[in-house]
Parts: structure tokens; C-alpha cells; sequence
């Protein structure tokens, strides 16, 4: 292996997901809720644009990287809440489930494009729905 950061390495203590777009761009989701971009090593500007809530304990994300609907999912369970935004950060739209039982336990998170369904892990179990 060789080190990505060959210039300046960040604090990455927090990290705790992951994601590379086709285009090279790394995401990296912190802890707190925040998430870097780098892009050939070197950050460049990310943040979120009109979350409903600011995230509290993201545990994990998943970038859609469809042509034609290409955005993040972030699992926050203390949130009780599943974010989708836009590449960019825009919010588009949270899922919470009725009971506020499944998404307090969130931990893991994926999507099919055809059929457009999302996968989610949640305690000891696998829960999917159809996206609209």
C-alpha cells in the first residue's frame, strides 16, 4: 500500500465511513457529522445544505453512483433518521420509520437502483424499502 496523503495528512481519528465517486473524489464521513472531500490528496470544500436537523451520530454512508440519481445516503440513528443529499451536500429528502424503533438502531446502509430499493442494517436484523 501507499499513503493517499502524500503532502499534508489529516486528522482522521474520527473517521468511521468512506466513499469514492467516479470522478477520484474521496468522502469521508467523521463522527460528528461532518464529512471531507479530497480529491488526488488535497481537501477540498464539502458541507451540508439544508439539513432539517444537523446530523448526531452518523454510523455510516453510501454514495448511489447512478448516472441518473447519484446521492448520498447517511445513517444517523441517534437522529432516528436516514438522510439522502445530493453529491454537492443539497438535502433532498429523510426517512424515518414510524415506530422510531428501526432507525434508532441504524448502523449500516446500501441501494439498488433497479428496482430502487434501499437496504439497511439495524441491530441483528436486515430491513429493506422501495425508494421512491
Amino acid at each position: 500500500p501507499e499513503l493517499y496523503f502524500t503532502d499534508q495528512t489529516p486528522n482522521l481519528v474520527d473517521a468511521i465511513d468512506l466513499q469514492i465517486d467516479t470522478n477520484g473524489n474521496l468522502f469521508v464521513l467523521h463522527s460528528s457529522g461532518r464529512v471531507s472531500k479530497y480529491f488526488l490528496g488535497r481537501e477540498d470544500v464539502f458541507a451540508f445544505e439544508g439539513l432539517p436537523q444537523p446530523l448526531i451520530r452518523p454510523t455510516s454512508f453510501y454514495f448511489n453512483l447512478s448516472p441518473f440519481d447519484r446521492v448520498f445516503f447517511i445513517a444517523d440513528p441517534d437522529g432516528e433518521r436516514l438522510y439522502t443529499t445530493s453529491p454537492t451536500g443539497t438535502f433532498i429528502r429523510n426517512y424515518k420509520d414510524s415506530n422510531n424503533v428501526v432507525f434508532a438502531t441504524l448502523s449500516g446502509v446500501t441501494n439498488t437502483d433497479q428496482p430502487a430499493q434501499v437496504y439497511l442494517t439495524a441491530g441483528n436484523r436486515l430491513y429493506t424499502f422501495s425508494r421512491p
